[in-house]
C-alpha cells in the first residue's frame, strides 16, 4: 500500500510546488522524504519522467511496508492516531493479504478535488483485484493520509463469459427486485460487494414499482444494462449488471441503477388538471375533498383558502406555461374569474403524484367544512341514481361514489345487489345522525330490500 502513498505523494508534492505554499516547507517535506528514500528516482533524477518517478517510488515503498527498513513509516504516511496505530499494531490489515503478488500499472482517479482519490491496479488474469479510496492531507508541507480504504472488484475474463441471453438476464432482474414473486435470500441472488449492499432486503438494491417494457442489452463480457419503467411511464430506472459464477449457478455481483423521473411535465401535469378539473366541476366532491386528493399534505388548508372565492363556480379553461421545473398555470372560471397559481408534480409513492401548489401569500387558513345533509337531499340523490342506472343500463361510477371503498367496488360491478331487477318504486330513509343514513327500497311486486349501503358522500 505504500505504493499509493508515494503515488499521491508525487502527485501532491508536484501541485504544492507550483501553488502558494512556501518553497521552503516544501524543500524540507521532500528532503525528510529523500532523506529516508535516498535511492527514490525522485531523488535521484527529479527531472525524469512521471511514469518512471512513480513506477520506481512504488517499489520503493512497498519494500518498506513488508520489510520495515523504514522506521518512521507510519508517522510519515498516516495524519491521525486511528490510522497510526493500526499501521505500528496490525499494518497488513490496511491491505489485501495478497498484495505482494497483485500485478499491473495502477490508475489513479482524482475525485473532484486533490484529496480524494480512487486507485485500482490493471490485474487483468487475476481471480479479484481491489479498489483503494485515499483521502490526503498536506500539513507543514508533508502528504499524509486521513483515509485508507479498499475493496475487492471481481475480474473476469473472455473464456469466463456465462453466455447468458438477454432474456435471461431479464428474468433474474426481475424475479429479483419484485417483491410479489421473490421467494429468494439475498445470498441466493447476489455475491461481493452486492450480497454486503443487499444487507437482507431486496429493496436496499432496486425500486420495485419500475418494472415494466423490460429492455436488455449487453455490454461486455457478464455485464448487462437494463432499462425498465413505471406502469404509468413517468419514471424510468437504468440498471447497471454484473454477473458471475458459472452457467449452472450465476449471482449478481453489482446491482446499481439510476432513476430519470418523467412525472413533473407540461404533459403529466395536463393529465392531473384535467382530473382536478372534472372533480372541481362536479357536485359529488366537495372543496376539501378535492383539495385532499390533489394538493400535498402542507397545501390541503391553503388549497382550500385559495378556492374559497369560486367554489360554487366552474372551471371553464387551464392555460399552463413551462418555467424550468415549475409551471404557471391560469385556471379561467365561468363568472370571468382569473386565478393564477405555480404547480409541480411530485411523486407520491409507487406510480401515484401530488400536486404541489405555490399560492403566494395566504391568510386565515380554514378547517376543513362538513355540510349537513338532510333527508331531501338524499332523497333526490337516490332519486338520480336509480333513474340513471335503469334508464341507461348502468352509471358512471365516479358521478356518484367518491375514492372510498365503495368505487372500485362499483367499477369491478361488485355492487350489482344494489339495483333491483325489478325497478325501485318507492325509497324510505331514516337519518342515523352525522350524515349516515339508513335507506329502504321498495321495489314493484311488493318486494322489499333493506338497504343499508351508507354513501361516502353523506358520512
Amino acid at each position: 500500500m505504500k505504493k499509493l502513498g508515494i503515488l499521491l505523494l508525487v502527485l501532491l508534492l508536484t501541485m504544492g510546488l507550483t501553488s502558494c505554499t512556501d518553497p521552503e516547507e516544501v524543500n524540507n517535506a521532500l528532503n525528510d522524504y529523500c532523506s529516508n528514500n535516498p535511492e527514490s528516482t525522485l531523488c535521484t533524477n527529479p527531472e525524469a519522467a512521471r511514469d518512471v518517478i512513480v513506477s520506481n517510488m512504488i517499489n520503493t515503498i512497498m519494500t518498506e511496508f513488508v520489510d520495515g527498513t523504514n522506521a518512521t513509516f507510519c508517522e510519515d504516511y498516516f495524519a491521525h492516531d486511528g490510522l497510526i496505530d493500526q499501521c505500528q499494531n496490525d499494518r497488513f490489515s490496511l491491505v489485501p493479504e495478497n498484495i505482494l503478488s497483485q500485478s499491473g500499472d495502477l490508475t489513479i482517479t482524482a475525485l473532484g478535488n486533490a484529496s480524494d482519490f480512487e486507485i485500482t491496479n490493471d490485474c487483468s488474469g487475476e481471480d479479484v483485484c481491489y479498489k483503494y479510496t485515499v483521502s490526503v492531507i498536506e500539513t507543514e508541507g508533508i502528504i499524509k493520509f486521513t483515509q485508507f480504504e479498499y475493496e475487492e472488484i471481481l475480474v473476469v475474463s473472455e473464456e469466463d463469459d456465462l453466455g447468458l441471453t438477454l432474456e435471461e438476464v431479464k428474468i433474474f432482474v426481475h424475479y429479483t427486485i419484485n417483491a410479489n414473486v421473490n421467494s429468494f435470500t439475498c445470498e441466493d441472488r447476489f455475491t461481493g460487494t452486492a450480497l454486503t449492499e443487499c444487507g437482507g432486503d431486496f429493496s436496499n438494491m432496486a425500486p420495485s414499482n419500475l418494472m415494466n417494457n423490460y429492455n436488455v442489452s449487453k455490454d461486455g463480457v457478464n455485464t448487462y444494462t437494463m432499462t425498465a419503467e413505471s406502469f404509468d411511464g413517468f419514471q424510468i430506472v437504468t440498471y447497471s449488471v454484473i454477473f458471475t459464477g458459472t452457467t449452472d449457478d450465476y449471482k449478481m455481483s453489482s446491482l446499481s441503477y439510476v432513476i430519470e423521473d418523467n412525472f413533473n411535465t407540461e404533459t403529466h401535469l395536463s393529465v392531473q388538471l384535467e382530473s382536478f378539473k372534472s372533480r372541481y366541476n362536479s357536485p359529488s366532491y366537495s372543496l376539501y375533498e378535492v383539495c385532499d386528493y390533489f394538493a400535498v399534505t402542507a397545501d390541503l388548508s391553503d388549497c382550500q383558502t385559495f378556492f374559497d372565492t369560486v367554489k360554487t363556480n366552474d372551471i371553464t379553461n387551464i392555460v399552463i406555461i413551462e418555467n424550468n421545473t415549475q409551471f404557471e398555470v391560469t385556471m379561467q372560471f365561468d363568472n370571468s374569474t382569473e386565478l393564477e397559481v405555480v404547480i409541480e408534480v411530485v411523486s407520491n409513492g409507487s406510480d401515484t403524484y401530488k400536486l404541489d401548489f405555490t399560492f403566494g401569500d395566504i391568510t386565515d387558513p380554514i378547517d376543513p367544512v362538513v355540510t349537513e345533509i338532510t333527508e331531501t337531499t338524499v332523497l333526490d340523490f337516490l332519486f338520480n341514481l336509480y333513474e340513471d342506472y335503469y334508464a341507461n343500463d348502468g352509471i358512471i361510477c365516479e358521478n356518484y361514489y367518491t375514492d372510498s371503498s365503495l368505487l372500485p367496488l362499483c367499477l369491478t360491478d361488485q355492487l350489482l345487489d344494489m339495483y333491483p331487477e325489478n325497478e325501485v318504486s318507492q325509497i324510505n330513509i331514516d337519518s342515523l345522525g352525522s350524515n349516515t343514513f339508513y335507506i329502504e327500497l321498495l321495489v314493484y311486486f311488493d318486494e322489499v330490500i333493506e338497504y343499508g349501503y351508507y354513501y361516502p358522500q353523506f358520512e
